[in-house]
């Protein structure tokens, strides 16, 4: 076992109402209206960036610093071009982006491995200012590894919502590795279940592969090692797939295409070239090495793609010794 984590995160961006919220409840473990979750993650920090400033003083109430108002505060009124201005001519901006510094420097870290960064597309602020800082954090730290994960609007949104939502996707993926992470995806068929139950079965589905993942990437209770040269090698610029499970036994870990996966968003064939990012949540007695063996190929034909190169990290649960994350992070050549 190793006595220091995996990789070191310092914080969690959230940008825009949606990804601050998601990122503030992800550390708080405290959701809009009180709302508490099981898990939270230790040892990081949210920064959360909004151009609302209804949304500010509603995450001071969880979070008492690293709240960033941009614009005069009104909103970007669904303009990405002026959230993105809003960013860019902010007088913090510089502080923005030394915030993983700053909180690495104060938790006594010796490095940064990964920075991931939520951002709302959609409406103005998410969309103009969140593929901005991901531009930002890949030139002011290039020996880690930027992880986007970008939020997509519902489809009764509208289609120019997902237009707009759309081309900041696109504009996220030219500098840094981004989750997409579909709303009418993760809600699937339950589209006639409350609205506020709706926003919440959403947060949960993005909150449990995103805590899971970070967990496991920031544990001192790792079995293989993964390091940011590894992250950076395989989560390439451009788009992520990312998939989860949560299996009651190690056993069926064999056959996982018998399981449904909560992937964040739906596989589009034509990408070429993508990443892909695998979380298996086992209890049990953990992993045997065929189960292990058996991943690679049992991934291939769920993605019904070529995995091209992989890397695996394990790590205990700290509530139980025989519960086991693994990770897969490698390159994958999707079928046409």
């Amino acid at each position: 076992m190793m006595s220091r984590p995996v990789i070191a995160v310092p914080v969690l961006y959230g940008v825009g109402s949606g990804g601050s919220r998601i990122a503030a409840t992800a550390v708080t473990g405290v959701g809009p209206g009180g709302r508490r979750i099981l898990q939270r993650l230790e040892n990081i920090e949210p920064v959360c960036i909004s151009s609302s400033k209804a949304d500010i003083e509603a995450l001071s109430k969880h979070v008492d610093r690293h709240l960033f108002l941009i614009g005069d505060g009104t909103g970007s009124g669904m303009d990405p071009e002026k959230g993105r201005r809003d960013y860019l001519e902010h007088p913090a901006r510089r502080e923005i982006i030394e915030m993983p510094r700053k909180v690495a420097e104060e938790k006594g870290m010796e490095r940064i491995d990964l920075i991931p960064v939520i951002f709302t597309a959609g409406y103005g602020c998410g969309s103009g200012a969140g593929p901005e800082l991901l531009s930002d954090l890949a030139k002011n730290y290039p020996n880690a590894a930027v992880l986007g994960i970008c939020t997509l609007p519902f489809s009764w949104e509208g289609p120019e919502t997902s237009k707009r939502a759309f081309k900041a996707l696109e504009r996220a993926c030219k500098h840094a590795p981004t989750i997409p992470a579909s709303n009418s995806y993760l809600i699937g068929d339950s589209l006639d279940m409350d609205f506020i139950k709706a926003l919440n079965l959403v947060n949960e589905r993005i909150l449990k592969p995103l805590t899971a993942t970070l967990r496991a990437f920031t544990s001192a209770r790792a079995i293989t090692v993964i390091d940011s040269s590894d992250l950076r090698r395989v989560l390439k610029p451009g788009p992520v797939l990312a998939m989860h499970w949560s299996l009651p036994s190690p056993s069926e870990i064999a056959n996982l295409s018998a399981h449904n996966s909560s992937t964040l968003a739906p596989i589009q064939k034509g990408f070429g070239k993508v990443s892909s990012l695998a979380i298996i949540e086992a209890g049990g007695r953990g992993l045997t090495p065929a189960a292990a063996e058996a991943l690679p190929e049992q991934l291939s034909h769920i993605l019904q793609a070529r995995i091209s190169e992989i890397k695996t990290l394990l790590t205990t649960r700290p509530e139980s010794e025989k519960t086991y994350v693994t990770l897969l992070i490698g390159g994958v050549k999707l079928y046409a």
